[in-house]
């Protein structure tokens, strides 16, 4: 396993991206700057960015299996993160009225008027 270190590139990249209120996977095809890397993405994560981040690695880390390398529920963020060969993580937020997803966490009823989402990006994937 690798160290994980924080990349401002990387952060600077999910800056970038978060600013278009998307959670959905880029198309790299169109946008090549997001070629080769991960992606996680929260929805109203609350006011601490961090603990939201490391809640949700810990909550899917219990659904994974090591043995079997399978999950028993939702845990592709928690893989993400601790996958061996993985040696840098970015993150940024933004406040979106809306955002453009069919992949982000779901929420909790009632919505906000105003929605927080993180992305965060790692390297290598």
């Amino acid at each position: 396993m690798q160290e994980l270190k924080y990349s401002d590139d990387l952060a600077g990249k999910a800056n970038k991206y978060v600013a278009g209120c998307k959670a959905t996977k880029p198309n790299t095809e169109s946008e090549a700057d997001y070629a080769g890397l991960g992606m996680t993405t929260l929805t109203n994560p609350g006011d601490d960015l961090k603990k939201a981040i490391l809640d949700t690695y810990n909550d899917e880390g219990k659904n994974y299996d090591y043995g079997s390398n399978n999950c028993s529920g939702t845990c592709d963020n928690y893989k993400q993160a601790v996958w061996a060969n993985t040696t840098e993580v970015g993150c940024a937020k933004n406040e979106c009225p809306e955002i453009n997803s069919q992949a982000a966490e779901p929420e909790s009823p009632p919505e906000p008027a105003t929605k927080v989402l993180i992305v965060c990006f790692y390297r290598p994937t």
